[in-house]
């Protein structure tokens, strides 16, 4: 099944062109090993990236990389061997940020988490699974949250949505939602957000204090 949420198309061209933060050169490499028409759409951005500079005098089609990226090379050295098995939902973007063998770490109850070497201001980002039925009490948002459905399916408690394996849901600054877990298997999700949520009742805040979120 193809996704069907996707990247902005304005952080699709900050992705083709290298200048997009770790964060989101995260998510958007992780959507793109599910994603057939973004990945199109990133390689013909990239074309006409390097057509342009191309064009210019002494154009190579080089770009320098941005500097608050670490070059290729550091991110390859930080490639671990193949996961086990049961980990197999974890796109390889993901391998170079776990540090050491993949676990799933309990979180709260009906959470459990594997967490990564990469952090949004003092926000960690996470490898979430939920359980089947788990819902994720009513919160607003500070900041934008970036929830890419790795395994499972998903429903956003507002719009209705439904996300399943390599949808990308974005919700930004100021929005307030649940979100339902309505796969009959766990649900497993890439979690980026860039501040912490503010939940709505006692018992989301209960789940806030428990997750650290």
């Amino acid at each position: 099944m193809k996704p069907v949420h996707h990247p902005e198309p304005d952080e699709l061209a900050q992705y083709a062109s290298g200048a997009s933060p770790d964060h989101l050169s995260l998510v958007i490499a992780c959507h793109l090993t599910y994603c057939a028409e973004c990945r199109d759409e990133v390689k013909l951005l990239e074309e006409l990236g390097g057509a342009l500079l191309d064009s210019l005098p002494g154009g190579d089609g080089e770009m320098a990389p941005p500097e608050d990226l670490p070059p290729p090379a550091a991110r390859e050295k930080r490639e671990r061997a193949p996961l086990p098995p049961e980990f197999r939902m974890i796109p390889r973007p993901i391998h170079a940020f776990l540090d050491g063998p993949p676990r799933f770490r309990f979180l709260a109850p009906g959470v459990k988490h594997v967490p990564l070497a990469l952090t949004v201001g003092r926000i960690q980002a996470k490898v979430v699974r939920f359980s089947p039925g788990f819902v994720v009490p009513e919160h607003s948002h500070q900041g934008l949250e970036m929830v890419l459905v790795l395994e499972g399916e998903l429903t956003d408690g507002a719009t209705k949505e439904v996300f399943r394996n390599g949808d990308l849901s974005r919700r930004e600054e100021g929005s307030r939602h649940t979100q339902h877990i309505t796969s009959e298997d766990p649900c497993v999700c890439l979690v980026v957000s860039t501040a912490e949520i503010v939940p709505s009742t006692f018992w989301g805040k209960v789940l806030k204090a428990l997750t650290g979120v």
